[in-house]
């Protein structure tokens, strides 16, 4: 299936407001031996009164921001399966940005250890069966943090800004470097809104059951942050 495409969807069923999106569109290609799948929504417009209700943080953001999300979503990812070798996993794309907000990306290669006839068998994978061989994760500030900040905390948002960063880094002085570098990262980040992009990238692909400070230990992290201009 390729080149599908829905324009000027509204939804709202048991709703107080609709949901909006300007474009839904899909390419799809499955067979034993490969699963390709691009999907994107431009456009969706989530209501405050309907956002509001996922949590109390999100209550209080909705109450204070009063705006409808304005959300674009991508999932890219191609699957390939040959026999006797791992499934190979690449997700080109997988991200959620809101355009006066912030966004989030993963991109990231990953291999299906587990027995396998079929690139199907990938949905059945527990962590022992997967091992990942690198990934980019990149996180994008605009006004969120601020936002939020000021929903939460009102005239002290400043002041817990530069507290929340100095927190992250006091407490990741235990856990080791790869976390040392991580929260040094997001420090900058939650200081000045920006992009900050954390990559790793093992001698050797690193299953996915071993725990988190191994995990993070063989990915050897890079970090790098680049503030707004």
């Amino acid at each position: 299936m390729r080149g599908i495409v829905l324009e000027g969807l509204r939804l709202q069923q048991i709703m107080p407001e609709p949901i909006t999106i300007n474009k839904l569109s899909l390419d799809l290609e499955a067979s034993a031996d490969r699963l390709a799948f691009k999907k994107e929504i431009q456009g969706l417009a989530l209501p405050p009164s309907i956002y509001g209700y996922m949590s109390l943080e999100a209550a209080q953001f909705s109450k204070f921001y009063a705006k409808p999300l304005d959300l674009d979503l991508r999932k890219d990812a191609v699957l390939t399966y040959t026999s006797g070798a791992p499934i190979a996993i690449t997700i080109n794309d997988l991200s959620i940005q809101d355009k006066n907000l912030a966004s989030a990306q993963l991109k990231t290669e990953l291999l299906y250890t587990g027995d396998a006839e079929h690139v199907y068998a990938v949905f059945d994978s527990t962590p022992d069966k997967l091992s990942l061989k690198n990934a980019a994760l990149t996180l994008t500030d605009k006004t969120l943090v601020a936002i939020f900040l000021e929903a939460e905390f009102d005239d002290e948002a400043a002041d817990m800004r530069e507290k929340i960063a100095q927190a992250i880094v006091t407490r990741s002085a235990v856990m080791g470097e790869g976390f040392v570098l991580m929260a040094e990262g997001l420090a900058k980040l939650l200081r000045t809104p920006g992009a900050l992009t954390i990559s790793g990238a093992p001698e050797l692909p690193v299953n996915l059951d071993n725990p988190l400070d191994v995990i993070v230990k063989a990915l050897r992290l890079t970090v790098e942050y680049t503030p707004s201009k």
